[in-house]
């Protein structure tokens, strides 16, 4: 990495850790002001990174909607948009990653599989979303399908190639599905002490654990 890339990283550490500090100690005012800068860092290393893959500023800008649009949570509809603004980033970068799909892989047979985890994820977690959140559980569990499928995906071109970026990109939807699952929990289900904070933590990590390995596979 040059010296910019560094010094990017160093504001996304910065305005992490003070935005981390603003939740925990509940300033509404600073925790709304600081949470667009976390993503806006990680749009400035792909910048300084020179990505010329359009995708991931795509996919990087809906999550910076989805954080928008999550911080007027008081209202479901924000909730439903701002968690379809994250499936669109998901989608984005699955597309991304199935370039680096090994070519001895079927394409088809590869889809039917993820499809078949989903579906048996789905029929998992079906019963009990559907008694805590009624209607609303169908794009839960659509939402929770997209970000499993990108965890197998990960998974399996880290298992195949070897790569240490990709590694980190498979942490990083583990710590998302974490963080989704706290998010729901808190909203919808039991309020979690402090939940707000483990649910930021884990989210920083993850889009963090993401998109840099991300890039820097990219650029290589």
């Amino acid at each position: 990495m040059d010296i910019f890339q560094i010094l990017v990283l160093i504001l996304l550490v910065a305005c992490s850790v003070t935005h981390l500090v603003f939740v925990f100690i509940e300033k509404e005012m600073g925790r709304i002001i600081t949470k667009g800068l976390i993503i806006g860092s990680l749009l400035l290393f792909a910048l300084v990174s020179k990505v010329s893959d359009i995708l991931i500023y795509l996919g990087l800008f809906a999550s910076l909607v989805g954080d928008m649009l999550l911080l007027m949570k008081k209202r479901k509809l924000f909730f439903i948009v701002g968690a379809t603004s994250f499936s669109l980033t998901h989608i984005i970068n699955f597309i991304v990653l199935f370039r680096y799909l090994p070519n001895r892989i079927s394409n088809w047979m590869y889809v039917v599989i993820l499809l078949l985890l989903a579906y048996l994820l789905v029929e998992s977690f079906r019963p009990l979303l559907k008694k805590k959140l009624g209607k609303l559980s169908y794009a839960c569990l659509a939402y929770l399908c997209i970000v499993f499928i990108l965890l197998v995906n990960s998974t399996i071109i880290t298992l195949t190639s070897f790569d240490i970026n990709f590694l980190f990109i498979s942490v990083g939807y583990a710590l998302f599905l974490a963080s989704d699952d706290i998010l729901t929990i808190n909203m919808f289900i039991k309020p979690i002490k402090k939940g707000n904070f483990i649910l930021m933590v884990l989210y920083i990590l993850a889009q963090s654990f993401i998109y840099i390995p991300l890039i820097l596979e990219i650029n290589k």
